[in-house]
């Protein structure tokens, strides 16, 4: 790879946003609600990054609900997941911490997909609320995440096993996929 260059991780991701803000683009357009379905995550994260809270809440609430139109999809477990994922970040930034916990055991709870299966959870909301002291909600999000994400070669359960660990044993670790304690 030349110099340079993001590495291939980041690059994967470049492309999965713009290909989601594309799909949503296409559906708000055209008004058919499987695009949008499939480029809502990707549309409410270009706008937390500009800080928007109130469009990402109406974002991620109009992906939950598209969510149950389309159980059967690929993508149905990773919808359910972020959106819950984005609720909560908008209810912690808010000072809603307490939504903000409901949000991350609804996310906990999704069931699999291809996407939470390899990558794993969102982890951004579960740190925060580390931050705050949620450390029993933490590990409730932890141990549910435990039904999808497996990871290559069990990598994402060995993960989650040292994070439990290092919470039972009153340790706060850094909730970042392949991170050491």
């Amino acid at each position: 790879m030349p110099s340079g260059d993001p590495p291939r991780p980041r690059i994967a991701e470049i492309v999965r946003k713009v290909a989601g803000q594309a799909a949503y683009a296409v559906g708000k357009a055209t008004k058919q609600a499987y695009p949008r379905f499939l480029g809502l995550h990707a549309a409410a994260e270009a706008v937390l990054d500009r800080g928007d809270l109130l469009e990402v809440d109406r974002l991620a609430e109009e992906l939950l609900g598209l969510a149950g139109r389309f159980r059967n999809d690929w993508n149905y477990g990773t919808a359910v997941h972020f959106g819950n994922i984005l609720r909560g970040l908008c209810a912690f930034r808010h000072g809603n911490v307490e939504w903000a916990v409901e949000y991350l055991l609804l996310a906990g709870r999704a069931p699999g997909s291809p996407r939470l299966n390899n990558e794993g959870p969102d982890l951004r909301l579960a740190q925060a609320l580390l931050g705050a002291g949620k450390r029993d909600a933490v590990l409730q999000y932890l141990e549910d995440c435990k039904a999808f994400w497996h990871g290559r070669g069990g990598s994402g359960a060995r993960q989650l096993d040292r994070w439990l660990a290092d919470l039972r044993a009153g340790r706060t670790p850094t909730l970042r996929p392949d991170s050491a304690s």
